[in-house]
């Protein structure tokens, strides 16, 4: 099968966007699927990614700009005519969109055009962000914009149940569930270690551990809670 991913975010710039996409382009790598990436343009960005079975994928880098006030992220600014000829020259059986916004909308008009069927995951709370960055008059228009992005693809994924539905009572059609999963050679129990548990709390404690970026939308914050609860730690 040929499957074109085109990601709203890129390596270099790691988030949970670019870690899903390169565990599921892993995933098919090794299955033995032939591959392709569109992603932003990125100063001195590689154009080809080596996957951990060791085949390279190679990734074809659109025109972007940095996000006015957030400088990490890169707004892609190419046009479905310029993603439709993309498409062509890859010839895909299916398109990934990666949490799309922009980029992914452009690219799902360019899919239809092209006929090529596209499966769109939602993964990024753009409405959520708006209020948390002092925009919460946006909010309205981003679920707008999702909505025109997500009813033009083929199938719609979202993380969990709370979401799908909340997907569906913003008017956003045909999704279905791709729970979140563990990668299971990094975090094992046989890789546990009492002594470093041990460095963070007693024995008869909880330990929560938070793992991800510091950003407001991750609410980080909200562990104070439990930090407080007897019988916890973090």
């Amino acid at each position: 099968m040929r499957i074109l991913f085109v990601s709203e975010s890129f390596l270099p710039h790691m988030n949970g966007v670019t870690n899903s996409v390169l565990r599921v382009v892993d995933h098919f790598s090794a299955a033995g699927d032939d591959l392709g990436i569109i992603a932003p343009q990125w100063p001195g960005a590689e154009k080809h990614l080596r996957t951990s079975c060791g085949r390279r994928v190679r990734v074809r880098r659109v025109a972007s700009a940095p996000m006015p006030g957030y400088s990490d992220v890169r707004i892609a600014t190419t046009s479905a005519t310029t993603l439709r000829r993309r498409i062509d020259e890859f010839q895909p059986d299916v398109i990934h969109l990666a949490s799309p916004m922009i980029l992914g909308g452009r690219a799902v008009v360019a899919a239809q055009k092209a006929g090529v069927p596209t499966v769109a995951v939602y993964q990024t709370d753009i409405p959520g962000y708006t209020a948390r960055y002092g925009m919460p008059f946006l909010e309205s228009a981003s679920w707008q914009l999702l909505r025109d992005v997500h009813n033009r693809a083929t199938v719609n994924l979202a993380p969990s149940l709370a979401t799908r539905d909340e997907l569906r009572e913003h008017g956003i059609e045909r999704v279905d569930l791709w729970r979140r999963g563990v990668d299971t050679s990094l975090f094992n129990p046989s890789l546990r270690s009492e002594e470093l548990r041990a460095q963070y709390v007693r024995p008869e404690e909880k330990l929560v551990i938070y793992m991800g970026r510091l950003a407001p939308e991750k609410q980080v914050e909200d562990l104070k809670v439990i930090h407080d609860m007897p019988g916890c730690g973090c």
